[in-house]
């Protein structure tokens, strides 16, 4: 991931500042980078590393150019050499911070989310991860696109600082800080996925209906970044969808190719189960709700996506937690708590993208009751 989120710096600098002379110096400095690396320190060999020192290669290049340049490029440079510091700072700390979690929670609860799962009626996650075992085309695409989410992270900030749109602070803000704030979550709800547990046997020996009813829910001990719940892939593919709203096709393109396949592999891969994509959307609204400086602090819209966003995050952890024999009362309960939960996030979400809507009408005079009676009347001409 840390590869990929340098690579990404290739994404920021020729978004914000596409100049052939900057194309020759990062080439340069990139093959500087693979000498000093390979034939001075002797590191191992691998090609997925020019990517890395094309990234690193971009970003001294990119930081050269917000020092020296033009006064009316100064303040867009900055920007993106400040939102590529932040990105590079977060991501490299991210290991540490998993291995943290790990020493502080020896114990996990995988099979209460495992459980859950069981209540649908299917381990969905385990049919995806058998569907991936027989299509391997299927599973390389999906794992492409998921490993590769610092790119899709890069891009939809890249463009909007390029883009000077008014939702630049807001996308940098929430797609960087979704990591540090997940954290927390994790904390509150250590699981690991069901490729990481050994007795759940992924992805082919899921536990009959019976079996899974009369699972004992304890927790277990097992090594591996708690990380499972919320997944923070999914809500950080859903804020990559939710931010490409006014950009260009082709990036709104590629932010449902990330939605799609990045979703699949969360589960595909045995890295989450379904519900951990679920309690994702939630979350990741209440990341966008926080993150909303275009709207007022006070904003009923915000307001209630933030509120939203963050009692049912912790709702959906504290049921999973304690109130799990709930759910295999009937399919209809569990399936409805997700419905519920997919409808409202939603409708939240829908208030925040045209409370952001209004504001930018209203701020560039588009809704101003001044505009319609300049525009209906005819001034009169003076000689």
């Amino acid at each position: 991931m840390f590869t990929l989120t340098l690579a990404s710096m290739i994404v920021i600098l020729f978004s914000v500042r596409l100049r052939r002379d900057d194309a020759i110096f990062v080439i340069g400095l990139t093959i500087l980078h693979g000498v000093v690396a390979f034939m001075l320190f002797y590191l191992p060999y691998h090609s997925i590393l020019w990517l890395a020192y094309a990234g690193l290669s971009s970003f001294w290049v990119l930081c050269v150019r917000a020092i020296w340049s033009k006064e009316s490029d100064r303040k867009v440079l900055w920007f993106a050499a400040f939102s590529a510091i932040l990105l590079l700072t977060v991501e490299s700390g991210a290991a540490s911070v998993l291995t943290w979690t790990e020493r502080m929670h020896p114990k996990v609860l995988d099979l209460f989310l495992y459980s859950f799962d069981g209540s649908l009626g299917t381990q969905i996650s385990f049919q995806m991860g058998m569907a991936f075992a027989r299509w391997s085309l299927l599973r390389n695409i999906a794992v492409f696109f998921y490993q590769g989410l610092p790119i899709a992270i890069a891009l939809i900030c890249a463009q909007h600082i390029a883009g000077r749109t008014g939702k630049a602070v807001s996308a940098v803000s929430a797609l960087v800080l979704t990591g540090p704030i997940g954290v927390i979550f994790y904390n509150l709800f250590p699981a690991l996925g069901p490729r990481l547990i050994p007795q759940l046997q992924f992805p082919f020996h899921a536990m009959s209906r019976a079996q899974t009813m009369n699972l004992a829910l304890v927790e277990v001990s097992a090594h591996g970044p708690r990380n499972a719940i919320p997944s923070l892939h999914m809500a950080w593919v859903l804020l990559i969808w939710w931010y490409s709203r006014g950009l260009s096709w082709w990036v709104r393109g590629i932010a449902m190719l990330f939605l799609i396949f990045t979703a699949a592999a969360t589960i595909g891969t045995g890295e989450h189960y379904f519900v951990d994509l679920v309690v994702g959307v939630p979350f990741a609204v209440f990341v966008e709700g926080l993150f909303s400086f275009d709207l007022a602090r006070l904003d009923r819209r915000k307001l209630a996506a933030v509120a939203w966003g963050l009692c049912a995050t912790l709702g959906w952890l504290a049921l999973l937690r304690f109130e799990n024999p709930v759910f295999w009362i009937s399919p209809v309960i569990p399936w409805g708590m997700i419905i519920t939960t997919l409808v409202l996030s939603w409708i939240c979400e829908r208030g925040l993208h045209s409370a952001a809507v209004t504001e930018r009408k209203i701020y560039f005079g588009l809704e101003s009751p001044l505009l319609g009676a300049a525009a209906g009347s005819t001034p009169k001409s003076h000689t």
